[in-house]
């Protein structure tokens, strides 16, 4: 059920930014490691000058 409830919050987050977008790059569900440690990025927003990380929460 949490899985689902964060799948939704996500859906509802994008659908939310599209319009601000302006041709910025979107990247979701991210899996990364650092020093053997692994964390998810659920929404990163690549800009020409920023780049926003995004943990959303339903």
């Amino acid at each position: 059920m949490n899985l689902e409830k964060g799948f939704q919050g996500e859906v509802r987050f994008d659908e939310r930014i599209a319009p601000i977008l302006n041709g910025r790059l979107v990247l979701n569900d991210l899996l990364l490691e650092h020093h053997n440690t692994q964390f998810q990025i659920d929404s990163l927003v690549i800009s020409l000058k920023t780049n926003y990380l995004f943990e959303v929460k339903l």
